[in-house]
């Protein structure tokens, strides 16, 4: 007699708190390994200016694809209800990264930019879209509590579009050919392993193809359209120095800027790890009204990044100039003063995170989007201030001003949400 052909489809069982945690670890750890990586690659092989140009275009794209992702991978995987599946989420996906592509290459025809940094932005529309699909993917296999599958994606995308990235531009020297080279890797993965993931762990009989029926959109949007502007806000609190340093001081000292901030992201990948893996389980605390439990485990995680912040300020402090000779060159090594307050930003950060994961687990969602509002108000007007007279002293300042509006902000928020008595969440909130 045949096998049953149902066994085949049955849904992968759960991972451990633990081991997803470990997994998402390795995952961060590696996408931005491959991340500094490249800001390394070209430090040492061209000079701050290209590095400059880079992450100006970084900068400019990655507000609106923030913006049209919506938040819906943290939406899937808090959905405890059952009700919207993936392929409601697929089709609002599907709908605003066509919009946002098409705003990209409107900025390429329309903003002015000089050729490096047109093409820049050209290529990475492309590899931003697949990025949104290949997320939307993840929020599948995170609601399936599979980080295994989700870290490994992001290995293999950080390894391949990087490295292509790398060899094109050793080959040519042409920035936009190597953004173009990563786009097409990350392109690469999401056909070749994405989306066999997202097969492998659909639950028997489940729909893929996008959905538009009315009611479900709207139901997304009410809730996503709050936390994707929220995203965009928190993207654009991260660039905002950016732009200002880019206006006032060049593209050669916005490349002095951007590696030194690259040196803190090994922080955030513990932070984003846990606050990833944690936030399914937060979620199901709250939607059961078990608010000790909720408390317990968002106070390990703020101990643990204030932990990450003290270790990094000791090591910044001890061996930071060295490190930045040797990664770098000696020329960062004049600027270890901005990476000690780096790490001021960063614990700041880690611990806002932390917060922000509980808030979205809280179904906190549409209060974030006036904190944000005020937070990036803080950090425009703070960089307006010190940027000109301080320079990129000052640029880092502003980033302490807005993380303290947020970490204030987020603070309330949640003591709000998780006063004795207060219960579960609403379904939706608002």
């Amino acid at each position: 007699m045949r096998a049953e052909p149902a066994a085949e489809p049955s849904t992968p069982r759960p991972l451990s708190l633990r081991a997803n945690f470990s997994w998402t670890v390795v995952g961060n750890f590696t996408y931005a390994l491959c991340q500094w990586g490249m800001v390394t690659l070209l430090v040492k092989v061209s000079n701050p200016e290209v590095v400059g140009q880079l992450t100006y275009g970084l900068a400019l794209t990655a507000p609106i694809f923030m913006l049209s992702n919506l938040q819906l991978r943290g939406l899937q995987a808090t959905e405890t209800a059952g009700v919207l599946r993936f392929a409601d989420f697929a089709g609002v996906r599907a709908a605003t990264t066509a919009l946002a592509m098409a705003f990209t290459l409107g900025l390429v025809a329309f903003g002015g930019y000089e050729a490096v940094v047109a093409w820049t932005i050209f290529a990475m529309a492309f590899s931003r879209g697949a990025e949104s699909a290949a997320d939307l993917i993840h929020g599948h296999l995170m609601r399936a509590e599979r980080m295994d599958l989700v870290s490994r994606s992001m290995i293999l995308r950080a390894l391949i579009s990087v490295g292509a990235l790398a060899a094109t531009f050793a080959a040519t020297k042409s920035l936009g050919l190597a953004v173009a080279a990563m786009a097409a890797g990350t392109i690469g993965v999401l056909l070749a392993y994405d989306l066999p993931c997202l097969f492998r762990v659909r639950e028997p009989g489940e729909r893929l193809r996008p959905r538009f029926e009315t009611a479900r959109v709207r139901k997304i949007l009410a809730d996503a359209v709050p936390l994707g502007a929220v995203m965009m806000l928190i993207s654009l609190n991260t660039n905002v120095p950016r732009y200002f340093i880019e206006s006032a001081l060049g593209a050669y000292m916005l490349g002095i800027f951007a590696p030194l901030a690259q040196l803190v992201a090994a922080g955030y990948l513990v932070v984003n790890a846990l606050g990833q893996s944690a936030t399914p389980r937060l979620a199901r605390l709250h939607a059961s009204g078990d608010l000790p439990a909720f408390r317990r485990l968002l106070a390990k995680m703020l101990a643990m990044a204030l932990g990450l912040t003290a270790l990094g300020f000791a090591l910044s402090k001890w061996i930071g100039a060295w490190v930045l000779t040797i990664l770098y060159s000696a020329e960062y090594a004049a600027y270890v003063d901005l990476l000690l307050l780096f790490m001021v930003v960063a614990g700041l950060q880690f611990c806002g995170s932390f917060l922000g994961y509980g808030m979205t687990a809280a179904r906190r969602y549409r209060v974030q989007l006036p904190l944000f509002v005020v937070v990036t108000a803080a950090c425009v007007v703070a960089c307006w201030a010190l940027i000109p007279a301080f320079g990129l002293r000052g640029a880092v300042w502003a980033l302490i001003v807005s993380a303290l509006v947020q970490l204030a902000g987020s603070a309330l928020v949640l003591w709000q949400a998780l006063r004795p008595g207060s219960g579960p969440a609403p379904a939706p909130e608002g």
